[in-house]
């Protein structure tokens, strides 16, 4: 807006409102040098309390936070599995006394009273001592029973050859006695008795006392091992004097048998000798975790004194901070009444001069705001004539620029309009194209009833997906299908109707070969492989794409009682009613520009039996992140909930299955699509075992 007229020398609002501002800083001046000893004296006793004090209580409870966790150090230690268990404690226990150290340390360092730390870490470094004695003698316990266990088990063996030895003892002199019989030679059979009668009486007594010995582990006191030990010696010598009874070469064998069971019994390495080391080096842990434990009490107590302590004279001194506060409040408080009075008077003066004719303008500008056309006034020659014609420009810059707003409003919507039209038919594509990507998918009763029992959980990531499955039968054999292609959404889709198609078209073709049918999946995933490499023109070489999927094939053959399987990068579960077992699928995925298209897929035959349960599944079940660690869902969890599921119909384990993974997962988001297939085979009258090759399973 332009300026007009000559200007000239005025006493405007800037200078009233400097003028009253100069009034308030002199009283602010006076108000500051009058309180400035109280507002000194405050720093000093707020540094003090907040900073130092309140500093040493922080460091004091992370000393005993640390202390209760060194507490902790004494039972894990004990309960070590082994040694890699107990070397993993010793390392986490020198992490907590360091991290005690650096408590410590703080401690001194927040101005803590030099010999109370001193104390604490004369009795911390006492109790580092026990600890490392009680490692010491956990890991002596861990040898002593690593070599009981091996003694016993060389005892077990011996056991087994001594039973061995006496039924093929047994077995010559009962034929002996036979020929004997018949021969009527009554010495010889006589001899034959009596030797008889000698192996019954030593093996009698060997196997007392090896049953002796194998109770040696269930001793608990020293005292209960010589009784013991003495009834062995005297079984073993019994079994030597009854041994020279015997004919040369019988006798030869048992000797043996007997020397060796003796030295099982005595010596430094007897079952004996092993479980009593064993007792005294238990009583040895038992006794130091003890002593650590009461270490560790005094040493929690000491820290738990010093933290009431200090706790107590932080209260006390801010009791004292508090009346100081209380009595500096008062003064500052007449001081602000003062500030207050002055500050009235100004404010009495330029209410009539400037605050007035602010408030005049105020209304004008709020008026014309709300769309009433009200003189604004610029009467003067002082700043708030000068804001008046500068708002009186800016009302009618305004009014320009609300029609031009209005006009670009209107222009906004249509475009919304059609933005919304557009989104509208997207998500009307997405419907339609779920329904064709669920009309792929086989009816429920799409196995002719060779399944008993059946569960299947198709979940894909977005409306459409990249997983696929199919199930069908055909010449009384049921084809079960899993397929995981590449990618989810809408590109996944695209797969899954390739891999749909091609498979149809396999199953077709093999259904017209009477001489192979749908008994092999490892003959479908190889021609799966080449339809979809072609399907994609991916088996040539300027191929610029590299899509393709992981699948698994199962062919039931109820009739037969054989199940086969051939897995790309996909396995199958299966529960035998004794335990889980788990059939990995060859590393070599389908239609991919790598995948090799004279690759042979292994064929897995199983022999079926009543009330077996069979599982495929993608991994977008196991590569599910959740959890506190956001760490993947994995398949030893799987694992775990099918064996604990496995009594339960088939629909009911899967949605636990489901259930688990949704818990697990909380709040984070789906990662991929999710398939999921539970059966169990309906089986056929029981027919003549066929030669197959069992599938190479191992248990899961």
């Amino acid at each position: 807006m332009p300026r007009t007229g000559t200007p000239r020398l005025r006493f405007g609002v800037a200078a009233r409102l400097t003028a009253g501002l100069v009034g308030l800083t002199v009283l602010t001046i006076l108000a500051a040098s009058v309180a400035l000893y109280g507002t000194q004296a405050f720093r000093d006793g707020f540094d003090r309390i907040a900073l130092n004090r309140f500093g040493q209580l922080v460091a004091m409870a992370k000393l005993t936070q640390q202390s209760h966790s060194v507490a902790s150090s004494a039972p894990r230690l004990v309960a070590a599995a082994d040694r890699r268990d107990l070397a993993q404690q010793v390392a986490n226990t020198r992490d907590q006394f360091r991290l005690l150290d650096a408590a410590a340390a703080n401690l001194i360092a927040s101005g803590a009273d030099p010999t109370v730390v001193a104390g604490l870490t004369a009795m911390r470094t006492h109790l580092q001592d026990s600890l490392n004695r009680l490692a010491t003698l956990v890991a002596d316990r861990q040898d002593a029973d690593a070599a009981l266990a091996r003694a016993m088990d060389d005892l077990d063996r011996q056991a087994q050859d001594s039973r061995r030895m006496q039924s093929r003892l047994a077995e010559v002199i009962t034929a002996l006695s036979e020929i004997n019989a018949s021969q009527g030679d009554t010495v010889a059979l006589e001899a034959q008795v009596r030797n008889g009668d000698v192996i019954r009486r030593m093996t009698d007594d060997m196997a007392r006392a090896v049953n002796i010995m194998l109770r040696v582990v269930s001793v608990r006191y020293p005292g209960q091992l010589a009784p013991m030990l003495e009834e062995v010696r005297r079984l073993i010598d019994r079994a030597h004097q009854d041994s020279q009874e015997l004919p040369g070469a019988v006798a030869d064998g048992y000797v043996s048998l007997i020397d060796q069971l003796s030295g099982r019994a005595e010596g430094p390495t007897s079952v004996f000798t092993l479980r009593l080391r064993q007792i005294e080096v238990t009583d040895q842990v038992a006794a130091v975790l003890s002593a650590s434990k009461d270490d560790l009490d005094r040493f929690i107590a000491s820290v738990s004194r010093q933290y009431a302590a200090l706790e107590a004279e932080i209260a006390s001194e801010r009791t004292e901070f508090t009346a100081f506060i209380a009595t500096t409040y008062n003064g500052l408080f007449a001081i602000a009444a003062a500030a207050v009075a002055g500050a009235a008077v100004i404010f009495l003066f330029l209410r009539r001069r400037v605050i007035g004719r602010l408030i005049g303008l105020q209304h004008c500008m709020v008026a014309n705001a709300e769309g009433q056309a009200v003189p604004i006034p610029a009467d003067g020659q002082d700043e708030i004539a000068d804001m008046g014609r500068a708002f009186g420009y800016f009302v009618d810059e305004v009014g320009r620029r609300e029609t031009a707003l209005r006009a670009a409003k209107d222009e906004a919507e249509h475009a919304y309009a059609q933005l919304a039209s557009a989104n509208a038919s997207i998500r009307e594509g997405m419907r339609y194209a779920q329904r064709i990507q669920q009309s792929l998918l086989p009816d429920v009763d799409a196995h002719g009833g060779l399944l008993e029992d059946l569960a299947v959980a198709w979940q894909p990531l977005d409306a459409v997906g990249g997983d696929y499955y199919w199930i069908g039968a055909q010449g009384g054999r049921c084809v079960i299908a899993v397929m995981d292609c590449t990618g989810h959404g809408v590109p996944g889709a695209f797969m899954t109707a390739i891999a749909a198609s091609a498979l149809a078209r396999i199953l077709q073709d093999h259904g017209q070969d009477h001489d192979h049918g749908h008994d092999d999946p490892a003959v479908i995933l190889t021609a799966l492989n080449t339809l979809v490499r072609g399907a994609l023109r991916q088996d040539r070489p300027e191929a610029t794409s590299n899509d393709g999927l992981d699948a698994a094939i199962v062919v039931l053959d109820p009739a037969a009682r054989r199940l086969s399987f051939a897995g790309a990068n996909m396995p199958l579960f299966y529960d035998d009613g004794q335990e889980l077992h788990l059939i990995k699928g060859d590393r070599h995925s389908l239609g991919y520009r790598e995948s090799r298209p004279d690759f042979e897929f292994q064929r897995h035959d199983l022999d079926l039996a009543p009330g077996m349960r069979f599982y495929l599944m993608t991994d977008g079940i196991t590569d599910q992140i959740g959890g506190p660690t956001r760490r993947l869902f994995g398949r030893r969890r799987v694992q775990d909930l099918l064996r604990a599921g496995a009594h339960l119909p088939m629909q009911a384990q899967v949605q636990q299955l489901l259930d688990a993974l949704a818990e697990y997962r909380g709040e984070e988001s789906r990662r991929d699509d999710q398939t999921f297939i539970g059966f169990v085979p309906r089986l056929g009258p029981a027919e003549a075992p066929a030669e197959t090759q069992q599938a190479a399973a191992v248990p899961a």
